[in-house]
């Protein structure tokens, strides 16, 4: 550690009347014996166990940013992989790897491993929330769309207060890190609980499947479908499917009223990360 001390020399000047500037600086940098740290309301951080002070200091930031990047890259890759293999598997893929991830963070100790599993967090984290909300955009018909993105976000609001207060209650960072990710442990009984999207098996050719989710789906809402009923929706999703896989990220921007929402939304995610 190479953190240095400025250690100021008493001098006594035999010309008081010499301003102070003139006198020259008399203060001298010395090399720290010790490091000590505020511990009277936290006990321990990962600034205190990683030594993220002095020459180490620009670490604390870089750990966020790598993190930030996984997330960037975890949108791609759940993303594609989500596409084809299926909603479902990848959602679960992503869970437990996130639950792995955020105990060893717990139990790391060194700092570069460490952040290693922030990036991976971040990809994991990044893969469960995009899978998360295309299922339950594609589990709905296009009048609950809305409604449904909105209580996806409140709930997403709900998890910052809640992380404040367990910040609040649990003064060790590893014991922080424990309880905020045990949590997700009750989401894996989802994996029997919720079917796969009906609309990515129809855009896979797997019509059979799809009809049985879509028959026990309106059996629950105590609908009656008929077959042409179900017939149409598969023809009408397949085709939908197929005139959609040509696309790309360019076409967000071909056409002026996709583009204006696009910068829109591209403007409010960069000033809500700001803020």
């Amino acid at each position: 550690m190479l953190c240095k001390i400025i250690l100021t020399l008493v001098v006594s000047y035999s010309n008081v009347s010499q301003e102070p500037l003139e006198r020259g600086n008399q203060s001298q940098l010395q090399p720290c014996e010790a490091i000590v740290y505020d511990t009277s309301e936290y006990k321990t951080s990962a600034v205190i166990d990683y030594e993220l002070v002095c020459e180490r200091a620009w670490l604390r930031a870089t750990v966020q940013s790598v993190y930030m990047v996984g997330m960037l890259l975890g949108s791609y890759l759940f993303g594609d992989l989500s596409d084809r293999l299926g909603r479902k598997p990848v959602f679960m893929s992503a869970l437990v790897l996130m639950v792995l991830v955020g105990l060893g963070q717990a139990l790391i100790p060194e700092y570069f491993a460490f952040t290693t599993l922030r990036f991976i967090l971040g990809a994991s984290l990044q893969g469960i929330f995009l899978v998360a909300y295309v299922m339950a955009m594609e589990l709905v018909g296009k009048t609950r769309r809305v409604l449904v993105g909105v209580l996806a976000q409140a709930f997403y609001t709900l998890g910052y207060f809640s992380a404040a207060l367990l910040a609040w209650s649990i003064h060790s960072w590893r014991w922080l890190q424990v309880a905020m990710t045990l949590p997700a442990l009750f989401f894996i009984p989802y994996y029997w609980l919720i079917p796969e999207s009906s609309r990515w098996l129809i855009s896979q050719g797997r019509t059979a499947e799809a009809r049985l989710i879509l028959q026990h789906a309106a059996n629950l809402n105590g609908k009656t479908v008929t077959e042409e009923m179900m017939q149409e929706v598969v023809n009408t999703t397949s085709g939908k499917m197929v005139s959609s896989q040509a696309a790309n990220f360019l076409d967000l921007f071909r056409h002026p009223n996709l583009r204006k929402k696009t910068l829109n939304i591209f403007f409010n995610w960069y000033d809500l990360t700001l803020s």
